[in-house]
């Protein structure tokens, strides 16, 4: 069920992105074909941009598609990169639960404060903020997940990115 909801933020976030594509190809044909440049697209790019990747984050790191150090790990025997990709798997999920208080502590003074984006537009802070610990509350929720399933993620054994090194034959999650 976690794993259908991790799938459809990350369309969301494929969403957010194609919206990126369509509001620089605005600005671009505004700009350079009309002389008109907008002041307010390059700033709703970079928020849309920040949303669309930490929603599509989990999913990610659910596909084995996150990029990886692997070059030392891999040359470990099997049983000793497992214990490795137990012991990555448990700081990544720390530091992901860190990334969500961290960020939720930053909405928090942003909105005590008033605190408006520098931009033309002013947006409130907390805006764009609140992709960080929603983000970080995806990556926990996938990093439990590795580590209750026992798939965690590792290097594309072949041209897809369904990958995993904690059990023998351990396939990646469906969709």
């Amino acid at each position: 069920m976690i794993d259908r909801w991790l799938e459809r933020l990350a369309l969301l976030g494929g969403v957010l992105f194609v919206a990126v594509w369509g509001l620089i190809s605005y600005e671009v044909v505004a700009r350079y074909l009309f002389n008109a440049p907008t002041t307010w697209i390059l700033d709703v790019s970079i928020y849309l941009t920040m949303w669309a990747t930490f929603l599509a984050a989990g999913h990610t790191l659910r596909a084995g598609a996150h990029i990886r150090m692997d070059l030392y790990v891999r040359r470990l025997a099997p049983r000793i990169r497992r214990w490795t990709d137990v012991i990555v798997a448990l700081v990544a999920l720390a530091f992901s639960a860190l990334l969500t208080w961290q960020g939720l502590q930053s909405i928090v003074d942003a909105v005590r404060l008033g605190e408006v984006t520098l931009s033309t537009i002013r947006v409130p802070l907390w805006v764009p903020l609140a992709a960080i610990p929603s983000g970080g509350l995806i990556l926990v929720a996938a990093w439990v997940l590795c580590l209750r399933d026992r798939r965690i993620p590792g290097p594309p054994r072949s041209s897809s990115f369904s990958a995993c090194s904690w059990s023998p034959g351990c396939r990646s999650p469906s969709p």
